[in-house]
């Protein structure tokens, strides 16, 4: 608020006829007129009130008097208009004209006031155009409604009664209608349709039957693993239908992997809405498709908060999350042949080798050797000012199963947290005190001098383990 600040500074005025700020001194003793320098209109320097000659020479304090008793536009409205007039000490700080303190709106969770009128605009558009996040207050911006520590349910319910008096109806059914979707959204039974993406609610289908329909395209998909119903899923489980699909499936076979990390994309942890996206670079990610829009970890799924207060450093870092250490925000620096070691290690195959139609595609496009492929990943790229999906196109590496060294890192990271191995175990001690020093603890010394390095090492790998244990996530089904 520029003109608010600049009001709060001395010898500032307002010109109540236009709304534009000016600096002027105080006028010479006995002279209480003003020039406004953008229209040139006179106004009170005391007062601010719009000057009137019959002003001159007397107080402010004198001149409703006489204007309450001489005006006749006041005389016939009556004392209303004398209370306006003297009363009226409310200002709006959006339009700054001043108001009866009854026509005037409190925001529910701070001291903000704002008139009717600028209420009824502001909130108008936000039901319109915007998400149920902007409906907090218009001047200070809180409640910041994407916070995991308010009570969201309690102050939409209180808040939509604001909404009720000053919102038309049909502005006031677009709100019911957002918070409507966000209620909906932590019913367990709530489902995104992946064919026409509308949201509907679906009782579990009976025992053996993961087919359901949806009521707006009636067409199939999955109650679990909430993707396209096809036959083959009929009678076995999503986790061996997505295993058939990948022994099967004509498109996967010459996507080869960059199809399982599209199948595997990122979820919302708030709608669980999926996107067939890679995680790719940026792992901060916000969806489209919550009533509130939730920032989140593409990695695992932590909801960024910019109040978050688990650990006294969090006071600095404002708008932040915490990931676990087997989150690909970690891992994703360790090198390709560590993270197979880790793998083989924990006796988990993965493929070296790009599949042999993906292979075959790139040579009927034209490329004849292998080490020319290019990465077919779907990634959500910039184009001006929107955004697009598009394949990732870059170079494909020996060795890398067909994708780009970044996915392919990818896809052994999911490896990894499908059979929920514990990075841990593959740290040295430096790694080992970073993760225990975002948890704000220190690692402990040796037990004696005799301790050797490797039972030491060993020691606190399974004190990282027992202290700061990693919770159970959905695994990426490969």
């Amino acid at each position: 608020m520029i003109i608010s600040s600049f009001k709060r500074r001395p010898q500032t005025m307002l010109c109540h006829r236009i709304g534009q700020a000016f600096i002027h001194e105080p006028p010479a003793a006995g002279n209480l007129r003003i020039a406004c320098p953008h229209c040139d209109k006179n106004s009170c320097f005391n007062c601010k009130k719009v000057w009137e000659e019959q002003h001159q020479g007397i107080t402010c304090v004198d001149f409703p008097k006489w204007k309450a008793e001489n005006d006749e536009e006041n005389q016939q409205k009556g004392p209303a208009a004398f209370l306006k007039e003297n009363m009226c000490n409310q200002e709006c700080p959006l339009c700054t004209d001043t108001y009866f303190i009854d026509d005037m709106v409190t925001m529910l969770h701070c001291a903000c006031s704002v008139c009717k009128d600028c209420f009824k605009r502001h909130y108008s558009v936000v039901a319109r155009e915007k998400t149920l996040g902007h409906f907090n207050c218009l001047l200070c911006s809180q409640p910041d409604l994407s916070a995991t520590d308010i009570d969201k349910d309690d102050y939409l319910t209180l808040f939509s009664v604001l909404l009720k008096v000053h919102l038309s109806n049909d502005d006031y059914q677009l709100f019911q209608k957002k918070a409507t979707d966000y209620v909906l959204l932590k019913d367990p039974n709530f489902r995104w349709c992946p064919s026409c993406g509308q949201a509907f609610i679906h009782e579990p289908p009976a025992a053996g039957n993961l087919r359901i329909a949806c009521p707006h395209c009636d067409k199939n998909s999955c109650f679990n693993c909430k993707k396209v119903w096809e036959e083959q899923h009929q009678g076995i489980t999503c986790v061996d239908f997505a295993k058939w699909k990948a022994e099967n499936d004509e498109e996967n076979q010459q996507k080869g992997l960059a199809a399982f990390l599209k199948e595997n994309g990122i979820e919302c942890p708030k709608c669980h809405y999926r996107y067939d996206l890679a995680k790719g670079g940026c792992l901060h990610f916000t969806c489209a498709q919550c009533p509130i829009k939730t920032e989140f970890c593409g990695g695992c799924g932590s909801i960024f908060d910019k109040n978050c207060h688990k650990f006294k450093a969090c006071t600095t870092k404002g708008f932040h999350t915490h990931h676990p250490r087997d989150c690909l925000f970690y891992i994703r620096d360790w090198e390709v042949e560590r993270l197979q070691k880790a793998l083989e290690d924990s006796k988990i195959e993965f493929d070296t080798d790009p599949p042999e139609k993906q292979v075959n595609a790139a040579e009927e496009g034209g490329i004849e050797e292998a080490g020319l492929l290019r990465c077919r990943v779907i990634l959500q790229k910039e184009v001006g000012d929107d955004k697009v999906d598009e394949e990732c196109g870059d170079d494909c590496e020996d060795g890398h199963a067909g994708l780009c060294k970044k996915h392919y890192k990818e896809y052994l990271i999911c490896k990894l947290n499908e059979a929920s191995v514990d990075p841990a175990d593959f740290m040295d001690l430096d790694e080992l005190r970073a993760v225990l020093g975002r948890e704000e603890k220190e690692l402990p010394p040796k037990n004696n001098p005799n301790e050797g390095d490797d039972d030491y090492l060993k020691r606190m790998r399974e004190y990282v383990k027992k202290e700061l244990p990693l919770e159970k996530r959905g695994a990426l089904k490969f």
